[in-house]
């Protein structure tokens, strides 16, 4: 049997270093940045802190070792990884298997890497200035 696939709509945004003006890069569905079910402000999520995330978790990693892996990296409080990841598993970028605890990047979380890698490329920005917001 099929799995439906879901569609969510992905901002990404940057700031450029001339103007500091936030432009959007990818927007689908309109400007507003409001959870349709709930009608509150979603994340701006930043892009070099999911893109670790995705990275990591394509070889399944525990919430343990991804914190220690990030730390490497980015150093952030655990309770904001753990937030990262419960909005990122909401929306299946990522899956979690409860029997092995372990994070798993979905196919729809490697799309979501590319597109940060690829705005990285050739929007000339680094990760840090790229927010995301998933309506």
């Amino acid at each position: 049997m099929q799995k439906d696939s879901k569609f969510y709509n992905v901002n990404l945004y940057f700031k450029t270093s001339i103007d500091s003006i936030q432009k959007s890069i990818i927007q689908i569905n309109g400007i507003e940045n409001k959870d349709m079910k709930n009608n509150k402000l979603t994340p701006k999520l930043r892009g070099d802190i999911v893109e670790t995330i995705l990275q990591y978790c394509i070889n399944e990693k525990s919430i343990y070792e991804l914190s220690f892996e990030t730390q490497k990296i980015l150093p952030i409080p655990y309770s904001d990884l753990k937030k990262y990841l419960f909005y990122l598993t909401s929306h299946e970028f990522i899956s979690y298997n409860g029997n092995k605890k372990i994070f798993l990047t979905t196919d729809e979380g490697r799309n979501l890497l590319n597109e940060i890698q690829l705005e990285k490329q050739f929007g000339k920005v680094n990760g840090k200035d790229i927010k995301i917001t998933i309506e």
